[in-house]
C-alpha cells in the first residue's frame, strides 16, 4: 500500500499553514486513484522527523507508542515477556496496578482469549 508523508506547519497563532487544503485534496484523490493508502500528517517526507506537533503532545503520544512497539515486537519475535512488558508500560495500567497484578491480568487475558491467540502465546496448561 502507498504511504504518503506530509509535514505540518503551524503559525505562532496556532493556524495550520502547511499543508494547504488543496494539497491535501490532491493527495487524497491520488491515494483513491491508486487503490488506497495512508496519509500521515506531521511527518516530514525527507527527514522522517515529526513536524508541527508541539513537543508535549509528541511526548504524550510516545507513551502509547512504546506499548504498541513492544506489542509488535512480541508478535514478530514470539516473545511472551514483551506482552507483559507492554502492559507494564501502559500508563493507565501502571497507574492502577502493581507489577504482580499486571502480570496476573495479562495471564487472565491470555487465558480468556486463548482460542484467538497464536500457539506461542496461548495459556500454559498446568501439568
Amino acid at each position: 500500500s502507498t504511504l504518503e508523508l506530509k509535514r505540518v506547519a503551524v503559525s505562532p497563532a496556532g493556524k495550520v499553514t502547511e499543508p494547504h487544503e488543496d494539497s491535501l485534496s490532491d493527495e487524497l484523490a491520488a491515494l483513491g486513484n491508486a487503490g488506497g493508502g495512508t496519509l500521515m500528517l506531521g511527518v516530514d517526507d525527507k527527514t522522517k522527523s515529526i513536524t508541527g506537533i508541539p513537543p508535549q503532545l509528541v511526548a504524550l503520544m510516545r507513551t502509547n507508542l512504546n506499548v504498541q512497539e513492544l506489542t509488535v515486537a512480541a508478535l514478530l519475535e514470539e516473545n511472551r515477556d514483551h506482552v507483559y512488558h507492554a502492559a507494564m508500560l501502559d500508563p493507565h495500567t501502571a497507574a492502577e496496578l502493581d507489577l504482580r497484578q499486571i502480570r496476573a491480568l495479562v495471564d487472565d487475558l491470555i487465558a480468556a482469549h486463548d482460542a484467538w491467540l497464536p500457539d506461542w502465546l496461548r495459556a500454559r496448561k498446568a501439568a
